[in-house]
């Protein structure tokens, strides 16, 4: 008899044990964190090579640049490595284009792999679930956002790696300086004229495009231009649709 019972309660422990299994079994949650652990890891390696990058560029310039700007490329990359900071200077350009295309590489998988978890809890009838992504997705949030993705924007805007040539060819024209700032969407850039200068643009505002970057420029009154990025760090651009027209842009090194 106690045997029978043995054997009645290890069946009925069995039972519930693979019942609690199976409810705590969530495959397409496993694959999303499999997806986030990848993205966060790619992040990562990409801010260690940034970081490596940077160094070899100050090695590079204390052989023969100025002090100044030898002084400025260990701050800002101190900086970056102490919380996030990133730095500004023309000597780390294209490092910094090559970790920010890595970055959106890693935040693009993960955003269509969230994108995938959440079509396939809605296809399961797990709509908390669902819903919890389809927030996290509207917000914009993500695990992978680390403290180098972040940015203090300096109070003023000096650093001029781009010429804006303003008004039309064989006119008086406005060269202006204007500073990128990066964003946590690197889809999307916006420039600031210098402070001290004046002009009628306020700022650029873009979106990216398989054929090269493209932009838009804000004039007074709603005056707006498109200017199309090439691929020589040149562009150009079409009349606006009120005051002076945009004719070109060079980036300045």
């Amino acid at each position: 008899m106690l045997r029978k019972i043995v054997i009645s309660l290890s069946i009925f422990l069995a039972q519930a044990i693979d019942v609690s299994a199976a409810r705590q079994a969530d495959p397409i949650g496993e694959k999303l964190a499999k997806a986030r652990d990848s993205s966060e890891s790619k992040t990562s390696k990409a801010r260690e090579s940034f970081l490596q990058a940077m160094e070899t560029r100050l090695n590079t310039i204390s052989k023969k640049a100025q002090l100044d700007d030898i002084k400025r490329v260990k701050s800002e990359t101190d900086a970056f490595r102490q919380d996030g900071t990133m730095p500004t200077n023309p000597f780390v350009a294209l490092d910094r284009k090559n970790y920010e295309t890595a970055v959106a590489r890693a935040r693009s998988e993960l955003k269509k792999a969230l994108e995938a978890a959440k079509a396939e809890y809605v296809k399961a009838g797990q709509l908390a679930e669902a819903e919890a992504i389809d927030s996290e997705l509207r917000s914009g949030a993500s695990p992978v956002v680390e403290r180098e993705e972040r940015t203090r924007e300096p109070l003023d805007p000096i650093v001029g790696f781009w010429r804006i040539v303003i008004g039309e060819r064989g006119t008086t024209q406005t060269v202006l300086n204007v500073y990128f700032p990066p964003v946590d969407n690197p889809g999307v850039r916006s420039a600031m004229a210098r402070r001290n200068q004046t002009s009628p643009v306020k700022y650029f505002q873009g979106s990216w495009s398989k054929s090269g970057d493209i932009y838009t420029l804000h004039g007074p009154n709603g005056a707006t231009a498109k200017v199309k990025m090439g691929g020589g760090g040149e562009g150009f651009a079409g009349r606006a649709a009120a005051g002076a027209a945009v004719v070109g842009f060079r980036q300045q090194r």
